[in-house]
């Protein structure tokens, strides 16, 4: 099994364990997002339950009869907790969840409103970036303490600093994803879009340094992810 296969049923296992304890409706929501990545349909179950649990709609019959009154006091609230991103996120997943439930004839009205979005705006979460001397001394700690795992460890550190990764785009790289010959990765990256990610040569170093010391450690055990958990898995 390839480890963006392995991901993905885990991801999936574990998505269906935990709407077992959602309404019904939420379930139905979850399977009418075929297109999304495992890991946006996670994060908008996440969000659609943390407000069905703020405004104590634990049924179904009780999530139609939520109004605008009651996601209007949602978002307020939120803003002043989350920042301005998170927070429109989460109206883009309660505006869906409930033209989903329009549209398949639950409810009559959606109470999201456009009025949803002006809101209260939090401060902007200020971006923190490492510096060069941060960056040498992770480095260097890597060297120092990664043992048997330092090429593993290095190129989990290097590879998302040089390109942007995310860090599920890491995750599910396989060793066939990498084509040597034009020094490039070949991801799945958000909206499962296909992407070609140029690697430096120095990347591509640290790649085959890893690669020679992961043969060693699978020791002729087959697997496709290119990264191997202390456990002889998929690293996760």
């Amino acid at each position: 099994m390839t480890g963006r296969k392995e991901h993905a049923l885990r991801a999936k296992e574990v998505m269906e364990r935990k709407l077992k304890n959602c309404p019904p409706c939420v379930g139905r929501f979850y399977a009418s997002m075929p297109n999304m990545s495992h890991n946006t349909k996670k994060v908008y179950i996440d969000n659609l339950m943390q407000f069905l649990n703020d405004v104590q709609a634990t049924t179904d019959e009780e999530i139609y009869r939520l109004d605008t009154n009651d996601v209007n006091a949602y978002c307020s609230k939120r803003a002043l907790e989350i920042s301005e991103a998170s927070r429109l996120r989460e109206i883009t997943v309660l505006k869906m969840f409930f033209t989903f439930l329009q549209e398949s004839g639950c409810i009559a009205l959606n109470p999201v409103s456009s009025k949803v979005r002006k809101g209260i705006k939090a401060q902007a979460t200020e971006t923190v970036v490492m510096t060069r001397s941060e960056v040498r001394r992770c480095f260097q700690k890597i060297q120092e303490h990664g043992g048997k795992w330092m090429f593993r460890d290095l190129l989990i550190f290097a590879l998302p600093l040089a390109t942007g990764l995310r860090l599920s785009e890491l995750n599910e790289i396989n060793v066939q994803d990498i084509d040597f010959d034009k020094k490039r990765l070949n991801i799945i990256g958000k909206g499962n879009k296909h992407a070609h990610i140029a690697l430096t040569d120095e990347i591509i170093e640290y790649i085959n340094n890893w690669e020679e010391e992961r043969a060693e450690l699978l020791a002729g055990h087959q697997l496709d992810s290119l990264f191997v958990s202390y456990y002889g898995g998929t690293y996760n």
